[in-house]
């Protein structure tokens, strides 16, 4: 993405060229030194030279972000290196070593900062590892590289550095002077950087509002340290700080505990992560602000399990001599002691890689597809000169990020932002607009809204702005470019492949057609690679011929796609009516052709519920692009419910998998693949002879006691159509006559509401509920529901007939304990 692969990128870009840390990437900022200060870029970008001028071309690639991420990837696991070194040493066991080494690599916080772009962050731990491997060994000047090396790679590091010489000054004889040294230059460098660098380019540390809880400046924050414990404690517990260092610990076995001395090195950067009023900064497996910890953690496990393994040597030589019969070498000894260690350390790994890692088998590994809309990208990128101005939406501003000037569309220029025209930032010198704007309409538009990015495009089209390339959803925009429309091409984002039936069967019995105007053909409900729900659909034009009438109705009048998630409740989840899905803003439906299906798809959303229930309408819009009327549903599956006057449809109901994915389910609310929703699963318990009205029986019922109130089951059916949404009541009477509990709703089923207007006839419906007492159960005598349906607008009972009608239009059922 643009932040923050894209802006470093960039700084490095500029940097390899001459113009270090230079950037424009972010509103209010022309220098990567205004937001960090990592020194390590400059030999990052000699390298970056290098690779451009002599591998890019051997490797047809432009370098840039597949260069960062490849030389990250290699410092990361280069760590491994000083962590085998040390842990041999201090073990005298190499298979110990290769144990520790492949906890590092496994450790979920070190691969989540790997896996989150390229951030010089991320290769602290490797230098952090190696200066102290070296500081241990007292090998003095290797000890100073990499300590140099892990303090330029952010302002803060160099305070772990600080705590490395104090370290030295306090456990290890005669490298005191080394660390006074240590520490003199390394909290000499990290106030420098803080307070000199960033406050020559930014008026000071960016950041520090993270921390505004504490004071207004940083002498005033210090003494909040020293003299408010209990806000101090009570940003501790917001944090969770037991779960943070639970999320530390735990993948080296908690090792560290016996070690404390070595891992509370890692007490300034634990300070200013816990500490923030930030909530990203209090994540351990998701981002990169924990990475600088885990090097103590790692460093504290050696040394723990270093200790552990010469109690055990001392403990269990005491024990075996004085059981006379029992005799054990040292030797025999550390070899059960190594491998009780190995087992403790990987184990805890492999647990805790199970859980949060990132590579396969891993909680958070994620498989990125590169599919065909990214391939045909490259067929845009190589229309962009390398010296032009270039915008670039969120997530392709990176690939045009290696120059000296780029943006993050709406912005295309340093006062002119798309967003709001309006707006206009302060600067001395503006930059001239973009000479090219690249976007990709298909998907999430970040920072704005899809229908937004729709009006800035438009605008600038209007403008000075024209289309010099289009394809599958991509838009290159340039300045003095004669065309006004997209080019055939693209439309390709919204043309439906063919069919597999073989990999994915189709989810409709048969098509569901929409007036005289569209017909849905397929559907399909997905999770996105960040575990959002998406819905896709596909449509297809009727052709004239197929509809006699096809001239009645404003045949030509823009059509809208109505999708809704909702909950077994009938509380709308999501809905299309602010969120329309992108192909109805730039592919509209008079621009469709039979012959060419076309498939729409939701913007994703994140569901925070098990279960919902997919509902699909079409509508004309207005001339204010909002919802007019709905067109009727024509033809379709009978045993699809449909809702508003037959002008929505249920396509089913689905429910979260533990990979996070989404199933179909039936409407008793089983997993049902291959079958069709709706349809009546197993017979009703009790037959009930019951009729409600002329249309409207009661074929069967159940109730049962459980735990915290009464389950009910109604065994619905229509004989013919029904004229209106009629309630259901539900009394609960004690043995006294008293009513307990009374419920009046609509039917539901196992997916959500079933208004009896939307019911086929002769289908069953299933209609499930928990009715929960308001205390604990009566004991005097059986408890009884009675059931019966009204008109909502004036209370009338329907009349009821049958054998089981009671007086008072109702039916009664006796509840049987569970």
């Amino acid at each position: 993405r643009a932040l923050d692969m894209g802006n470093l990128n960039q700084a490095i870009w500029n940097t390899a060229h001459g113009n270090w840390f230079h950037l424009t990437n972010q509103p209010g900022t022309v220098n990567r030194l205004s937001l960090h200060v990592e020194p390590i870029l400059l030999p990052i970008a000699a390298l970056y030279r290098v690779y451009l001028a002599f591998l890019a071309p051997v490797a047809q690639t432009a370098g840039g972000p597949a260069f960062l991420v490849v030389l990250q990837s290699l410092v990361v696991a280069l760590g491994a290196w000083p962590v085998f070194a040390l842990a041999r040493r201090q073990l005298g066991n190499a298979w110990l070593g290769l144990a520790f080494a492949g906890a590092f690599l496994l450790n979920p916080t070190i691969q989540a900062a790997n896996w989150l772009e390229f951030h010089p962050v991320t290769l602290a731990p490797t230098f952090l590892l190696a200066a102290f491997g070296f500081l241990l060994a007292r090998r003095t000047s290797w000890f100073a590289l990499f300590a140099v090396l892990a303090a330029s790679c952010k302002e803060e590091i160099g305070l772990l550095v600080f705590m490395q010489g104090a370290y030295a000054l306090v456990f290890l004889p005669g490298m005191r002077r080394v660390g006074i040294i240590t520490m003199l230059l390394a909290m000499g460098w990290s106030l420098t950087a803080v307070l000199g660098i960033q406050q020559l380019f930014a008026d000071g540390n960016i950041h520090w509002g993270r921390y505004d809880y504490l004071g207004d400046s940083p002498p005033a924050m210090v003494w909040s340290l020293l003299s408010r414990p209990q806000v101090i404690w009570a940003q501790l517990q917001q944090a969770q700080v037991l779960r943070y260092l639970h999320e530390l610990l735990a993948p080296v076995g908690y090792l560290p505990l016996l070690a404390p001395h070595v891992f509370l090195l890692a007490l300034p950067s634990l300070g200013i992560n816990l500490l923030a009023d930030f909530p990203p900064m209090h994540q351990v497996t998701t981002l990169i602000y924990a990475a600088p910890i885990m090097p103590f953690a790692v460093l504290a496990a050696i040394l723990g399990a270093a200790r552990a393994q010469r109690w055990g040597q001392r403990w269990g030589l005491w024990l075996f001599a004085r059981r006379a019969e029992t005799t054990v070498t040292r030797a025999t000894l550390n070899t059960w002691l190594g491998a009780l260690i190995g087992l403790v350390i990987i184990g805890a790994a492999l647990l805790q890689h199970t859980a949060h890692g990132y590579l396969p088998t891993g909680g958070n590994h994620r498989l990125y597809t590169v599919t065909e809309h990214h391939r045909r990208a490259a067929n845009i990128l190589a229309q962009i000169p390398p010296d032009a101005i270039v915008a670039a939406q969120d997530k392709l501003n990176p690939h045009v990020s290696g120059r000296e000037t780029v943006y993050i569309y709406p912005r295309i220029a340093d006062n002119i932002n798309m967003a709001d025209p309006s707006v206009g930032e302060s600067v001395d010198s503006p930059t001239a607009p973009a000479d090219l704007i690249w976007v990709d309409v298909t998907g999430p538009a970040w920072p704005q809204h899809p229908s937004d990015l729709y009006n800035s495009l438009q605008a600038l089209l209007a403008g000075d702005y024209g289309i010099r390339a289009g394809e599958d959803g991509y838009l290159l925009l340039a300045r003095d470019a004669p065309a006004k429309t997209p080019p055939p091409a693209f439309y390709d984002a919204w043309h439906a492949p063919a069919p597999d039936p073989v990999s994915a069967p189709a989810q409709l019995a048969a098509p569901i057609e929409f007036g005289d105007r569209l017909r849905l053909l397929d559907f399909a409900v997905t999770t996105d690679a960040h575990g959002e729900v998406v819905t896709r659909l596909t449509w297809q034009a009727i052709p004239p011929s197929d509809n006699p009438q096809s001239g009645a109705g404003q045949p030509d009048a823009p059509l809208g796609f109505y999708v809704a998630y909702q909950d077994q409740s009938g509380e709308i989840l999501y809905n299309t009516e602010f969120y329309p899905p992108v192909a109805q803003l730039w592919y509209p439906t008079e621009m469709w052709s039979p012959e060419n299906p076309v498939t729409i798809q939701t913007l994703p959303w994140t569901l925070h519920t098990p279960a919902f229930g997919l509902y699909v309408g079409v509508y004309t819009q207005t001339a204010e692009n909002t919802i007019g009327e709905f067109l009727p549903i024509t033809a379709g599956p009978d045993h699809l419910p449909r809702f508003a006057r037959n002008t929505q449809v249920r396509l089913g109901g689905f429910v979260q998998a533990a990979t996070g994915d989404w199933q179909a389910q039936d409407a008793q609310g089983m997993l049902a693949p291959g079958t069709v929703p709706g349809m009546l699963a197993t017979a009703p318990l009790r037959p009930v002879d019951a009729r409600f009205g002329e249309a409207i029986v009661l074929r069967g019922a159940n109730a049962t006691v459980q735990a915290d109130g009464i389950h009910l089951t109604l065994h619905w059916v229509a004989q013919a159509p029904i004229a209106a949404d009629y309630t259901v009541f539900m009394h609960v009477l004690d043995g006294a006559g008293e009513r307990l509990i009374q419920v009046d709703d609509m039917p539901h089923d196992a997916i959500g509401p079933r208004p009896m207007t939307g019911w086929p006839v002769n289908t069953p419906i299933v209609d499930q509920r928990h009715l929960t007492l308001p205390g604990p159960r009566p004991t005097n005598g059986e408890l009884r529901v009675q059931i019966g349906v009204y008109h909502w607008s004036d209370g009338v009972r329907l009349p009821v007939q049958g054998a089981d009608a009671q007086p008072g239009d109702i039916v009664e059922l006796v509840i049987v304990e569970d």
